[in-house]
């Protein structure tokens, strides 16, 4: 298994590379002058209207995420072999310890 590493030595990198790619970030802001959108428009009645805010019917509800693992330093029980692990994975709406989970 591999070494995690420290997110503190990505630090100074990503401003490393930016300031290769454009000389100091002036160009995108002067391309940006000037060019305002609006999301308003007007029906065929004459009323104006946003569409950003306007409701989406149809529109399907989305899952919230789930965890796919679960640590606890004490120990918790398996949901399959009930055995007492710190390690577990979700399987089957369970959470199960690494000899149960299906890999």
């Amino acid at each position: 298994m591999s070494e995690d590493t420290s997110l503190s030595e990505f630090v100074g990198k990503t401003g490393e590379s930016d300031r290769q790619d454009g000389a100091d970030g002036q160009d995108e802001a002067n391309d940006a002058e000037g060019q305002v959108e609006t999301a308003e428009t007007t029906d065929a009645d004459g009323s104006a209207t946003d569409h950003e805010s306007a409701e989406k019917p149809d529109e399907p509800a989305v899952e919230p995420a789930r965890a796919t693992y679960d640590w606890t330093p004490d120990g918790a029980a398996c949901t399959r072999c009930g055995a007492a692990v710190e390690k577990r994975w979700r399987d089957d709406g369970g959470m199960v310890c690494s000899d149960c989970k299906e890999w």
